[in-house]
């Protein structure tokens, strides 16, 4: 498919393609700063693996294009686990 040219036109489906099989001339025409790629793995984290963007750009000695984590808001109220709290599938009385 890729040596034949057969790309999607979508940048959707179009920037991850060409970064993941490393055909960096023609995404770097594309994307120069990778603000878009960027753009696409923030939005559409669960289709892409990061190990696998983290792998090419490490093989090919490029910046890590996955977007950063961001830091949760500081009103998050998200229960958070402690080493002392019991799971609550445990079963069983003592």
């Amino acid at each position: 498919m890729v040596d034949a040219g057969y790309l999607p036109e979508d940048d959707q489906e179009l920037l991850p393609l060409l970064f993941l099989t490393r055909q960096f001339e023609r995404y770097d025409r594309e994307d120069p700063n990778g603000t878009r790629l960027r753009a696409v793995l923030a939005e559409k984290p669960y289709q892409y693996e990061h190990k696998h963007f983290r792998t090419v750009a490490k093989r090919a000695r490029r910046p890590d294009p996955w977007p950063p984590k961001q830091p949760s808001p500081p009103g998050d109220r998200t229960p958070t686990r402690h080493a002392t709290t019991w799971p609550s599938s445990f079963g069983g009385h003592f």
